[in-house]
């Protein structure tokens, strides 16, 4: 009884009805347009998401430890450590923690504590590089190798959308293989 009195109501005044289907309308718009918002803001955090790779490198004619911005958006390190796994000593800068040289000078080092990397940018954090036939080359290789293969490196980096910081453990025991 009381579902025909409302539909008689309805036919009688097409306007209520037409007011109640435009009513619903309106809301389902409202929340595809907030779905939308919210789609179109993780994708836009998703599209500048910055990626830290460590890359060592160990050739016979150059030594050199990388950081690399494998991402699309800039990659901001908030803190670097270097962790000498012997004897424990953290340092902020590479070049601290490898012994002196004899009669040969770094090729390139980094003391950042804090830096930004564009993508596809890279960050040369220690290198040696030399002749091959060179033996005062080939000693100081062979004692950054060994010193470099007890090393353990941690980074924490965040992007410009990031509300948390990514941190990365990263051991140098590729350097045990020679």
């Amino acid at each position: 009884m009381k579902s025909t009195i409302c539909l008689s109501f309805l036919i009688d005044k097409p306007e209520i009805s037409i007011a109640f289907l435009a009513l619903i309308v309106s809301i389902i718009g409202v929340f595809i347009s907030i779905w939308t918002i919210r789609s179109s803001q993780k994708h836009n955090k998703l599209s500048v998401k910055p990626i830290a790779y460590i890359l060592p490198q160990n050739y016979e004619d150059k030594i050199c430890i990388n950081i690399q911005n494998k991402g699309t958006g800039p990659l901001i390190v908030k803190n670097i450590e270097f962790i000498d796994l012997k004897t424990k000593i953290k340092t902020k800068s590479l070049v601290e923690l490898m012994p002196n040289l004899q009669n040969y000078h770094w090729s390139n080092f980094s003391s950042a504590k804090e830096f930004v990397l564009s993508p596809n940018e890279t960050k040369i954090m220690l290198e040696l590089s030399g002749e091959i036939d060179d033996n005062i080359y080939i000693l100081n290789r062979e004692l950054i190798r060994e010193k470099l293969s007890n090393i353990e490196i941690y980074l924490e980096y965040t992007g410009i959308y990031e509300d948390e910081n990514i941190n990365i453990k990263y051991l140098l025991d590729w350097y045990r293989r020679y």
